[in-house]
């Protein structure tokens, strides 16, 4: 089981353990409709851009162990992670050819390289504003036009809850990810030179996952 962290540093760490990847792909996704809940909301994105955006090529990164490979459709998908074991557990299934051991805060691509780049489920990994401003800014330097990115929503049942839990359940079970509000994301996002367009909710107010489209 990965260590837990707050910082970027601490963070990529983490998912660099060995057996990290393993864990992802067969411990951490066992329910079909915990799979399913990602991918339905990318789509759901993806279904809201101009029907004549033409998507000719996406990143994903962090990709993980491949979860996304399935939706992410275009003649080119480029699937980038800082952790060889979660490369090494992508099925052939979910890759499309062209795995690569990256930092999300340092890719190695020229400025507007996709037109798309995905980023599921790594800000709420990071407290630090100017950490998430970091993986903001990078993802948005490498996309022509539009970024999807995942992030814990501060107006939710979910985090409303991790923020009034008692202190000793939180001593008991620390957990170091952070929901932020939609004026903070905002405000990141427009330091990084993106838009928010819209966001599409797992179950809005009540679960802190949510995934925004922006455009730069």
């Amino acid at each position: 089981m990965p260590s837990t962290g707050s910082t970027r540093e601490e963070v990529d760490a983490r998912w660099q353990d060995a057996g990290s990847g393993e864990h992802y792909v067969h411990d951490r996704w066992r329910g079909q409709r915990a799979r399913e809940r990602d991918p339905r909301l990318i789509q759901r994105l993806l279904r809201a851009m101009p029907t004549d955006t033409g998507i000719e090529s996406i990143l994903d990164v962090p990709c993980g162990t491949g979860r996304l490979g399935g939706v992410l459709d275009a003649p080119l998908v480029v699937q980038s992670d800082i952790s060889l074991s979660m490369l090494l557990n992508v099925p052939p299934a979910a890759s499309h050819g062209n795995l690569l051991q990256s930092s999300a805060t340092s890719l190695p691509f020229a400025s507007g390289s996709f037109d798309l780049v995905v980023c599921c489920r790594l800000l709420h990994h990071l407290r630090e504003s100017s950490d998430r401003q970091a993986v903001l800014k990078e993802i948005v330097r490498v996309s022509r036009r539009y970024i999807i990115a995942s992030y814990w929503d501060a107006a939710s049942y979910g985090a409303w809850r991790r923020r009034t839990s008692s202190p000793l359940r939180r001593r008991k079970r620390p957990d170091v990810r952070q929901a932020v509000s939609l004026e903070v994301l905002r405000a990141e996002l427009d330091e990084a030179g993106a838009r928010l367009v819209t966001r599409a909710h797992s179950f809005r107010f009540v679960s802190q996952q949510t995934f925004l489209l922006a455009e730069k």
